[in-house]
């Protein structure tokens, strides 16, 4: 299934494991980039929409130019620190919750709940 969020579970547990030594921005551009393949099919409707981006090969490519392209990215964000981490954790929350009341109106609204 293209685009799918699950992919990033595996990333955040990664990055709580790895701290600095991993980048979930680039693991994130990563998934954007192997995604861009079955984007293609989709919209030229094929039949198969994951090919040569998702073989090893084209994963390790892909990784690789991701690594590469990704942590100047990273490195140059002048926005980087000018939240502190407990302000843009409540900040998550929030957002969060808004959501989650959002989708659970609009369910209600359509009788779905």
């Amino acid at each position: 299934m293209p685009f799918t969020p699950f992919h990033l579970g595996p990333g955040a547990i990664v990055k709580a494991a790895a701290g600095r030594h991993f980048s979930f921005m680039v693991y994130g551009g990563t998934q954007v980039l192997m995604d861009i393949e079955p984007l293609i099919g989709i919209i030229q409707q094929k039949p198969i929409l994951q090919g040569y981006t998702h073989t090893i090969l084209g994963a390790l490519v892909i990784g690789t130019v991701a690594g590469l392209i990704g942590r100047p990215i990273a490195a140059g964000n002048p926005l980087l620190g000018a939240v502190s981490f407990g302000s843009l954790h409540i900040a998550c929350v929030v957002t969060g919750a808004l959501g989650a009341l959002v989708v659970a109106a609009r369910f209600k609204s359509q009788g779905r709940a």
